[in-house]
């Protein structure tokens, strides 16, 4: 049976996160994560106190056999999994569950990523999910020295008038099928955009952005993602050789770059970064918005 969690699961839920599998649900703030499924996580289910959660879980008898929880991004018709716990019962009906949620919750579109090689990116396409972005980490296994700040490449923290100039850049870098799954429009395209932690420095100004770079640290992991305008083909080493010298004192960087981003790869790969994983993106369609007009017949 697939259903939401409920609090008499308590006593259940206890019992599987004992056991629990690894989380396959990979979100951009908790990449290198495992299940992470001790007893501060069983209080987020019951304490969302910042963001909007919803949890489902496959149940046999008294046991759960599997758990899916999932988060709003940055607008209530756009979610996320960032947690799929499933055991060895457990299949595509815990995924498919969440058409049926999305109908009652009003959900627009579900996003999931997982590693590539995962035997659940099958089970993903039966319940529903389509691929339409792969990427690839790559990693810094150093310490990395210090950089200085390169002169006309100085990022700035990105302020709210400097979104529609990424949103611009975004659809300028990403092919058709990216932008029709993370949205045709600002608007769209702006509910997608997730809450994690981090900072996001941008490159331009009078609302030309042309290039973008999220960061974050967590102990001595430094992490980023960078977008650079085609246009600025010479500056894009530079740019990641500043971002670089911010996160110096990280012995460890981890940077995800989409496949259709080519130069990026080459870069990191020059600046000794090596490939280490390969993710694929994922998006169920749940309410499939009417994208152009239509002449209907007039009853007279």
């Amino acid at each position: 049976m697939i259903r939401s969690l409920y609090p008499t699961d308590i006593p259940m839920l206890l019992q599987f996160s004992s056991g629990a599998p690894p989380n396959e649900a990979k979100t951009r703030d908790r990449l290198g994560e495992g299940a992470l499924f001790g007893t501060g996580e069983l209080l987020k289910q019951w304490l969302p106190l910042r963001e909007r959660r919803h949890t489902l879980v496959s149940v046999r008898g008294v046991r759960i056999q599997g758990l899916l929880s999932m988060r709003s991004l940055s607008g209530p018709s756009c979610w996320e999994i960032d947690r799929l716990l499933l055991g060895r019962e457990a299949s595509s009906e815990l995924l498919s569950g969440v058409s049926f949620l999305g109908g009652r919750l009003g959900i627009g579109r579900v996003f999931l990523c997982l590693s590539s090689s995962s035997p659940t990116v099958g089970l993903a396409k039966r319940a529903g999910f389509s691929p339409y972005l792969n990427k690839r980490l790559y990693l810094l296994d150093r310490a990395v020295a210090q950089h200085g700040v390169e002169e006309g490449v100085a990022l700035r923290p990105m302020v709210l008038g400097d979104e529609y100039g990424l949103f611009e850049l975004h659809n300028t870098l990403a092919p058709e099928k990216v932008r029709q799954a993370e949205g045709l429009t600002f608007r769209e395209w702006k509910q997608t955009r997730g809450r994690d932690k981090g900072r996001e420095l941008v490159y331009g100004g009078d609302g030309s952005i042309s290039g973008w770079v999220w960061l974050m640290t967590r102990g001595r992991l430094g992490q980023f993602e960078v977008m650079v305008h085609p246009s600025e083909e010479g500056r894009g080493e530079r740019i990641i050789g500043y971002v670089l010298g911010l996160l110096g004192a990280s012995s460890h960087i981890m940077c995800l770059v989409p496949d259709f981003d080519v130069r990026t790869g080459d870069i990191l790969s020059r600046m000794g970064f090596v490939e280490a994983e390969d993710f694929s993106f994922l998006v169920n369609e749940l309410l499939v918005p009417l994208r152009q007009p239509s002449l209907a017949p007039a009853n007279i």
